[in-house]
C-alpha cells in the first residue's frame, strides 16, 4: 500500500507531483511526489490510499517507512497556492 496525501489536504508540492491519480477506497484525487510514483513503477499492484482513509497524516509511506528519496523531495518541494493548485 502507498500512502499519499489527499489533493486537498496537501500544503506542500515537489514539481514533478502526478495529480492525476485517485485513492482506490474513496476515489477522492491525491498528489504521488516522484518517490511514490518509482514504487509505482517497480510495484504497479500497489494499492494507492490517501491519508485519511489509511487513518494516517504523513505523505509518501509504504508500510510505515519514508521511501527513498522522500527526504530530498520534500527540501525540494513548495507551498501550495490552493487558488493556482492543479485541477483534479
Amino acid at each position: 500500500m502507498l500512502v499519499v496525501m489527499r489533493q486537498d489536504r496537501m500544503t506542500k508540492a515537489h514539481p514533478k507531483t502526478d495529480w492525476t491519480r485517485r485513492c482506490a477506497r474513496c476515489r477522492e484525487p491525491v498528489g504521488i511526489f516522484p518517490s511514490g510514483q518509482r514504487l509505482l513503477r517497480g510495484q504497479p499492484d500497489a494499492e494507492i490510499v490517501c491519508d485519511v482513509c489509511a487513518g494516517d497524516t504523513t505523505s509518501v509511506m509504504l508500510a510505515g517507512t519514508m521511501l527513498p528519496g522522500a527526504r530530498e523531495e520534500a527540501r525540494e518541494s513548495f507551498d501550495l497556492d490552493f487558488a493556482k493548485k492543479k485541477p483534479s
